[in-house]
């Protein structure tokens, strides 16, 4: 039934205007249902492929700066507040002298980062040259062969791997190791030794890079170089044979001469570098065969700058090389008196009875560096009757003579009523950390 579209009450199939509202119907007024609208399914949203993930890698060079400067920038930030606190605290003098202890510590730390920042500058550069050499870029590998620059392409010196053929193992209690990564450590007081019985003739000694490399300089010291004297008692590597991955050898000869020495061979392409003892120069007085260093990263070794090497080594490793106890302490005296620097003003091997002050004297290594506790036992007979521990000495590092000194007096070792000491035969011990180093005899009498 039809309704008005404007009361919509109910009206007649051909009503021509609402008898409820009054409105005009003509044309206006349907019998069909109002159209209900469809319902349709959502579309789906549409279909993405998704993005692939970039292959992970390690920190990039970028990010591992940027640490390092957010690291320099924190210890300015303290050093300032120490500053700060030193000013208010403590006035302007004291304050002085603390702010240069703290710019003292900050420049040590930022040339102590930027030397960090120069090391992983050239790890990059080996993981990059490693870079081009996993993706068979074989143009670059040739075009180094041809370069004829030292070294072209180095392997990364953290991942290179030394192993060997045998390896001497430490019998004293001072913890030297003999093992072969001593060859890559930039320290010529450490060494790798052979551990078979005799001259070590055809033992070896292997290099084992991460990736491959290009290569054409060794720089090798060819004995246990921690000093000169030590080099020439233990056998030295005369003739040996260099083997490369795909099975070349190639001899080498060398001078019996302390120190890093450089040998040449046309650029090789190569994931090793083996070598093999042929030959020895004969030690005075022990019969191991040493190899301190095997280096193909060293600037000093892409330079063939032997002196360069030496500095190295004497600035920075030398100092604080482990050494047996009796190489701290050089010479030990008995002494009436001793100098301003403690030297011994005489050298005596008896004393008079009724003398107070007995002194021992003991001359240093120039470079002995600080944290060293030197022990002084005095004994009459086998009796212990004194001890003295020395841990403060003046580093000079060449040059100057250094000593150390331990008095016994009557009073302080034996005490009143004594007032001479006991006739007979004494001596004085010296020992370094706790190691026995040197020992002195002397007499009393009358």
């Amino acid at each position: 039934m039809p309704k008005c579209p404007k009361c919509g009450k109910d009206l007649k199939t051909d009503a021509k205007f609402c008898k409820f509202c009054g409105a005009t119907l003509e044309g206006q007024v349907s019998s069909k249902p109002a159209a209900t609208p469809s319902k349709s399914k959502p579309s789906p949203p549409p279909q993405t492929q998704p993005t692939p993930e970039p292959p992970k890698k390690g920190m990039s060079k970028g990010a591992k700066i940027a640490i390092i400067i957010v690291s320099i920038l924190l210890i300015l930030g303290i050093a300032g507040g120490v500053m700060a606190y030193f000013l208010i605290k403590s006035g302007l003098n004291e304050a002085g002298e603390k702010i240069k202890e703290q710019f003292g510590i900050v420049e040590n730390s930022i040339g102590n980062l930027n030397e960090e920042i120069g090391n992983l500058e050239n790890q990059e550069n080996a993981n990059e040259e490693n870079e081009n050499l996993e993706d068979g870029n074989a143009e670059n590998i040739n075009a180094a062969i041809k370069s004829g620059k030292p070294n072209p392409i180095r392997p990364a010196k953290d991942q290179t791997i030394a192993i060997a053929s045998s390896s001497m193992k430490d019998n004293t209690s001072i913890g030297f190791d003999y093992s072969p990564a001593m060859v890559l450590d930039q320290d010529f007081s450490t060494s790798w030794v052979e551990g078979v019985q005799g001259h070590g003739v055809d033992e070896w000694i292997e290099l084992e890079f991460p990736s491959e490399v290009v290569i054409n300089t060794l720089g090798i010291v060819p004995g246990y170089a921690r000093n000169e004297d030590i080099y020439f008692k233990n056998n030295r590597v005369k003739d040996f044979e260099l083997e490369f991955s795909d099975g070349t050898r190639l001899p080498f000869n060398i001078a019996d001469q302390y120190g890093m020495q450089f040998v040449e061979f046309p650029s090789k392409k190569t994931d090793s570098l083996k070598l093999t003892i042929k030959y020895v120069y004969l030690g005075s007085k022990y019969d191991d065969t040493c190899i301190a260093e095997m280096d193909i990263w060293a600037q000093y070794v892409l330079d063939k700058n032997a002196q360069a090497a030496m500095d190295y080594y004497q600035q920075n490793k030398e100092p604080y090389a482990k050494r047996p106890p009796s190489e701290y302490i050089i010479e030990v005296f008995m002494t009436n008196d001793v100098t301003e620097n403690l030297a011994p003003a005489d050298n005596v091997t008896s004393y008079n009875a009724g003398k107070e002050a007995l002194i021992a004297s003991a001359q240093l290594r120039t470079d002995t560096h600080k944290g060293k506790t030197f022990t002084c036992k005095w004994y009459q007979g086998d009796k212990l009757i004194y001890e003295d521990s020395i841990t403060q000495y003046t580093q000079t590092y060449g040059g100057d003579k250094m000593y150390i000194a331990s008095v016994a007096t009557l009073n302080g070792v034996l005490g009143p009523p004594n007032v001479v000491w006991p006739m007979g035969d004494y001596r004085v011990e010296w020992f370094v950390d706790g190691k026995w180093s040197k020992t002195v005899n002397f007499k009393v009498g009358t």
